[in-house]
């Protein structure tokens, strides 16, 4: 991660899929992935940060970030 200078989480809510793909587990696994993203030894000095909303939304902001 030493290279990484933005980590963008996208949370699954809203994001529909199959019961047979296991929500409870994509879930689960979510938290699991955004706690590891909690911990600095881990992402170094990335920013880390969290979209949420619709596709449009994160987009915007997405670009808001990226252009600095």
């Amino acid at each position: 991660m030493e290279t990484v200078d933005l980590l963008i989480l996208l949370p699954a809510a809203g994001i529909r899929v199959p019961e047979d793909e296991d929500p409870e587990l994509r879930a689960a696994m979510q938290d699991q992935l955004f706690e590891l993203c909690d911990d600095s030894e881990l992402v170094g000095a990335a920013r880390v940060v969290e979209l949420a909303g619709d596709p449009v939304t994160r987009l915007k902001r997405l670009e808001e970030l990226v252009a600095g």
